[in-house]
């Protein structure tokens, strides 16, 4: 994972592991998980202003469980930056709007 691309993680929390990740790894973590995940694909699909507050929820529960699974000590700016992406989607629509994914590929 430490040589990945921002593609390959995307692919892999969108994607993959879900189905990888459900038997591998406890409970909460895996609603942990699942709670970026979902958040993430409401926040990259068009028309999702009604699901916006149920995102909102979702990173918020996951940015609080983050803590508690991993301990205040793994809370970095970028896990805290989550936090701040339902905004992004109110005022900018889908993620992919806002993404510098197409800067790094050039």
């Amino acid at each position: 994972m430490r040589r990945w691309k921002a593609t390959e993680f995307r692919l892999f929390l969108l994607y993959i592991g879900p189905i990888v990740l459900k038997n591998i790894i406890t409970d909460e973590c895996y609603t942990n998980f699942m709670a970026l995940n979902i958040a993430m694909i409401i926040l990259l699909s068009p028309n999702n202003n009604h699901l916006l507050n149920y995102a909102r929820e979702l990173l918020y529960f996951f940015v609080k469980s983050f803590q508690e699974i991993y301990g205040v000590h793994n809370i970095s700016h970028n896990i805290h930056n989550l936090l701040d992406l339902s905004d992004d989607y109110q005022n900018y629509g889908p993620l992919d709007n806002c993404s510098a994914s197409v800067l790094k590929i050039i």
